[in-house]
């Protein structure tokens, strides 16, 4: 082989391997920064409620709110399922009427589908998805766990088998806002006593005075 060619090929194949070192380091910075923002944006929720002594309501058209009932979080969402799909490879012939030549292979998976679209609603007694196909109401007290994803919500209810799982942009804050309803924080605190907060992934720990 020329050896042009042969320098050629090896200068290619290192400026390939310094852009994809370049494109993941660029993507975990753009990603660290994102994960910063969004822990400013709950850092700055938690100080909001423990200053206003109550969660903020937000827009709830869309939704018929109960007496006393607070809407929290209102937010374009999808709501997801694990769906199981098959399909075959392979061919069989018929030669006669019951008897087949070779043969089909049958396969089966399993994936996460988005299979309806609307809006979640977190309010001071329950999380409602109210989609195009179907609503599903949630109480607070039947939820037995729940979990922030980067951008899905997913909560375990003592009234349903399969895990709800709702898909949306500001999941980690809903994820929050669950925390704070559901894990019976003792609010409000003054604001002379707040030290600090700091935040970790879905934990928050606020320092305070006695």
């Amino acid at each position: 082989m020329d050896s042009g060619l042969i320098l050629i090929l090896v200068v290619a194949a290192v400026a390939f391997a310094g852009f994809l070192y370049w494109n993941k380091r660029r993507g975990a910075e753009s990603r660290a920064t994102e994960l910063s923002r969004r822990n400013q944006e709950m850092l700055g929720f938690v100080l909001a409620v423990n200053t206003n002594r109550n969660f903020l309501a937000v827009d709830s058209s869309g939704i018929a709110l109960t007496d006393g009932e607070l809407c929290i979080l209102n937010e374009s969402a999808d709501r997801m399922e694990v769906k199981k799909h098959r399909s075959s490879t392979g061919a069989s012939v018929r030669v006669v009427k019951g008897l087949w030549v070779g043969g089909r292979n049958y396969h089966s998976r399993e994936s996460l589908d988005v299979t309806d679209s609307g809006r979640i609603y977190i309010t001071n007694k329950r999380i409602a998805f109210i989609g195009f196909k179907k609503t599903v109401n949630t109480p607070l007290k039947d939820i037995v766990s729940h979990k922030g994803h980067w951008d899905a919500l997913s909560i375990n209810s003592s009234k349903r088998d399969a895990v709800t799982i709702i898909a949306f942009d500001k999941a980690y804050l809903g994820n929050l806002i669950l925390g704070m309803l559901t894990d019976q924080w003792t609010w409000p605190l003054r604001p002379e006593q707040v030290v600090s907060a700091t935040i970790d992934g879905s934990s928050i720990s606020v320092e305070c005075l006695p």
